[in-house]
């Protein structure tokens, strides 16, 4: 009896602080905007069963991704086992949870659970504290206490077990276990009475575990419940698609443009800095960081975390109070705990975010960040307010005369909308293929190529704008919107349903953000729309002898829209012999020109499409391929301060289907 009443008190105690420390810690969840992720369960769950159950993300770095999902499976395993040695603290050394011969399977699979996890925990632990790779520089305490505490729960685990089978004969499971099995057999050896022994490890599992149970809320490992819960909240929407400010100028007060404090974060947000581990995978894809730039995606939700922490009482207790938590004095988020530089390396690539196997989501808090900036501290780079200039004047990020746009294809005869043709495409030129000599060549060869297939099209020509897309990703919401509904008012008059471009920018921000202005339109990026051509026979290439050609995911067109086949189909069927980078298809390494980077001077380490050329030459390929008219201008300056323009040269894919054609009568 007064073991059971000390079984209860410790029970209570552990897991009542566990709860109140929980409790405490999602409370400050309260201070953050409303979140609106909610619905659509069924593809939730497949998410969480995918990303949580299954440790999908983990995997892509093989060998610790297998450590660290044996962990998190042993962690479940035990949670269950963990409610049967409660019981058995109650009952007696044979009281269970498990009705009948299901004991016996259970244990029988917790034991081999149990070594596999001792194995995997203690790999973690020499590469963590041995081979230490540069994403754990600063290994912390915190893990080396939570190391331990999983070593002492399989060790005592394996010990108990033991010493239990010396004292009950004819234990039913003891057979089917075969390393608890085993190492009853030595325990008699040991000099400890068996019942000693059982009882020591009884207790040090049971004082591990609710250990465990307090400290997990009060650490990073607060990740182990909270990422499930993140990942089952992550956004079903179309990846990168910004918030939508809703902006009027004619009213009293506008509403926050962009986020500069804590509390203006969303729920879901703020839960990521709840859910992050300190793994370091987005540092180790970061361009911004690899090449020498301030940015870590890693510090950046860590200096997020810390910041929220700190002040996340204070400003809960301000809300409850009714006050104006903007008045509270405190280290700005925008420039003292984030610093501006950090804020505008981000290229938006999304290889932080794709990599991240608890769901964090980087690039947007950057983004919401750089909104303040521009518009309301109204100190964006010097270079993007002349670029601002030039889109709010000529409708294009040079300030090159709009009456111009779409002038280079009169000799091709391209029809314009303003022709009163019958169309069913718009092909939409975009600002770099109306206004950037090498990009106005990709076009060419597309219009080129929808000639010969026949397919029915037309250009908006001068009536064309700039898409918003530099504006939006460099925090000028109010351009983007005047360019967003300039256009779509056009596109309305002339009934525009489909849309063809030759940018993946351009593409993105058609298909899914014009969609926040009621612009619902069918986009294709062309290597799609091309493909298309090719399966259906309206389009026949002519497979060449081409020399070795590597492909380069456009960060735009692959991670932000999970388009990998198609370019590479396409470049198969021109005969050409590809030869893949060590950084492809999600795992791609960005040019250096998204995120409206393709504007801004890139003036501190290593320019990003050097980096990515150098990848390219390694394969030893004579042409890179591009499906972007940002990544063709970057890769083409990188080959020339590389100096390589003898040795390899870029190009677009379409520029290289058309050679493929050129044989047809």
């Amino acid at each position: 009896m007064l073991e059971a009443i000390i079984i209860t008190l410790c029970l209570v105690l552990g897991f009542g602080l566990s709860i109140f420390f929980f409790v405490r810690k999602l409370s400050y969840l309260e201070i953050g905007a409303p979140s609106d992720r909610f619905g659509d369960y069924c593809k939730r769950l497949g998410i969480f069963l995918k990303r949580v159950i299954a440790q999908y993300y983990l995997f892509r770095k093989p060998i610790p991704g297998m450590f660290h999902a044996l962990v998190f499976w042993g962690f479940c395993a035990f949670a269950v086992a963990s409610l049967n040695h409660i019981v058995e603290g109650y009952g007696g050394l044979e009281a269970t949870i498990f009705p009948g011969i299901m004991k016996n399977y259970y244990f029988a699979f917790l034991d081999i659970v149990a070594l596999l996890t001792l194995v995997s925990i203690l790999g973690l632990a020499v590469r963590r504290y041995v081979f230490r790779p540069k994403c754990l520089t600063h290994p912390s305490n915190e893990s080396a206490i939570i190391i331990f505490f999983i070593f002492l729960l399989m060790v005592t685990y394996f010990l108990g077990q033991a010493f239990k089978f010396n004292l009950v004969g004819n234990f039913s499971e003891a057979k089917y276990m075969l390393i608890s099995g085993n190492l009853a057999s030595f325990v008699p050896g040991c000099g400890i009475d068996p019942m000693t022994g059982y009882k020591f490890n009884w207790w040090l599992h049971l004082a591990v575990l609710l250990s465990f149970a307090v400290f997990i809320p009060n650490s990073k490992h607060m990740h182990l419940v909270v990422c499930p819960i993140n990942e089952f909240f992550s956004d079903l929407g179309p990846r990168g698609v910004q918030e939508k400010i809703e902006i009027n100028l004619e009213a009293d007060e506008l509403p926050p443009l962009g986020k500069s404090r804590i509390e203006q974060f969303k729920v879901h947000d703020l839960l990521d800095l709840y859910a992050y581990v300190e793994c370091g995978r987005c540092q180790d894809v970061c361009p911004a960081n690899i090449s020498g730039k301030n940015l870590s995606p890693k510090q950046v939700i860590l200096d997020m975390k810390e910041h929220f922490l700190h002040e996340a009482p204070r400003l809960l207790a301000a809300k409850k109070a009714g006050k104006n938590t903007a008045e509270i004095e405190r280290p700005a988020l925008v420039g003292d705990v984030i610093t501006e530089d950090r804020i505008w390396d981000c290229t938006s690539c999304y290889a932080c975010q794709e990599m991240c196997p608890v769901g964090n989501e980087h690039p947007q808090k950057l983004l919401e960040m750089r909104r303040h900036i521009t518009m309301e501290k109204e100190k964006p780079p010097a270079e993007a307010a002349t670029m601002f200039r030039n889109v709010e004047n000529q409708a294009n990020p040079w300030g090159l005369s709009r009456s111009e746009r779409g002038s280079f294809l009169s000799d091709l005869n391209v029809p314009k909308c303003s022709d009163g043709v019958e169309f069913e495409y718009l092909l939409w030129i975009g600002c770099s293929g109306s206004y950037d000599q090498r990009a106005q060549k990709t076009v060419r060869a597309l219009v080129q190529i929808l000639k010969k297939a026949n397919v029915k099209f037309a250009i908006l020509g001068p009536e064309e704008g700039c898409c918003g897309d530099p504006a939006r990703r460099l925090g000028n919401e109010l351009l983007f919107q005047m360019s967003a509904q300039e256009n779509i008012e056009v596109m309305k008059n002339y009934g525009v349903k489909k849309i063809i471009t030759a940018c993946p920018h351009g593409y993105r921000i058609l298909a899914h953000e014009y969609r926040q202005f009621g612009g619902e339109y069918e986009v294709e990026h062309y290597t799609t729309f091309v493909r298309r051509l090719i399966s259906e026979g309206r389009l026949n290439l002519v497979a060449k002898s081409g020399a070795k050609v590597t492909y380069h995911d456009s960060c735009y067109l692959g991670r932000w829209s999970g388009i990998y086949d198609e370019p590479r189909e396409l470049l198969k069927a021109t005969g050409a012999k590809i030869v893949e980078m060590d950084r492809n298809r999600d795992w791609s390494f960005c040019c250096g020109g998204g995120g409206g980077r393709m504007f801004l001077e890139e003036d501190r380490g290593e320019r990003i499409n050097r980096l990515r050329t150098d990848m390219a030459a390694a394969t030893g390929a004579s042409t890179i391929a591009v499906a972007c008219p940002f990544c063709l201008t970057m890769l083409e300056d990188g080959i020339k301060e590389r100096g390589l323009e003898d040795k390899l040269k870029a190009a677009e894919i379409c520029e290289i289907i058309l050679e493929s054609t050129a044989g047809e009568k």
